[in-house]
């Protein structure tokens, strides 16, 4: 049987987590104001947690013209254990599958140093599985379900839609699967056009 990990590791990486999951229902309405009453932060974590309903949510700001950047606050209480026990992984790397030319890359790129790995995907379907199964190494795949209600609210009026950070989603779901299941790495594949910006102020 594999040895639990320490908890306080795995219960930040899962409060952090929900935070980052909120983007999706926060986009409903986009209020100023994020209320994680449960959910200790420490500032690094809280300055991260705006990163990402500001930059990682920059498109949907665009497409529905709002203005959130510098305006957006978090209300939760202060974590003062800044630092959390480390954790004492094995040497191998979690590999997120995309589907793509770029983490079948990577997948060439570990195998000729000799890195032990494991595909990794949220909610595979079509050329992930396809991808996963020409690897031939079993791997971890996560269901990531969306409320039913915030689906069909999206679609109602008064209410936004639009893209939300998906690699920062799946990145979180990846590190928690890294300290469940025993990953010192995760090696994220990601071409560089990703980076470029398509909007022009």
């Amino acid at each position: 049987m594999r040895k639990r990990q320490p908890v306080p590791a795995f219960a930040k990486l899962l409060d952090l987590t929900a935070i980052v999951l909120g983007v999706s229902y926060f986009k409903l309405r986009a209020p100023f104001e994020i209320i994680a009453p449960n959910i200790a932060l420490s500032e690094a974590e809280r300055a991260f947690a705006i990163d990402v309903y500001e930059n990682g949510l920059g498109e949907f700001y665009a497409r529905n013209n709002l203005a959130r950047f510098g305006k957006l606050t978090i209300s939760a209480p202060h974590d003062a254990e800044a630092i959390k026990p480390i954790v004492t992984l094995p040497d191998r790397a979690l590999l997120p599958i995309g589907g793509g030319k770029d983490s079948l890359v990577s997948v060439d790129l570990l195998t000729a140093v000799g890195l032990d790995f494991t595909p990794f995907a949220v909610n595979p379907k079509g050329p992930i599985i396809t991808s996963v199964d020409k690897i031939g190494t079993q791997p971890v795949y996560v269901t990531r379900t969306l409320d039913a209600e915030m689906i069909r609210l999206s679609k109602e009026s008064g209410y936004y839609n639009g893209h939300v950070p998906s690699t920062a989603i799946n990145s979180m779901i990846a590190a928690l699967c890294a300290v469940l299941f025993g990953f010192n790495q995760i090696v994220l594949s990601n071409e560089r056009s990703a980076s470029e910006g398509n909007v022009r102020i």
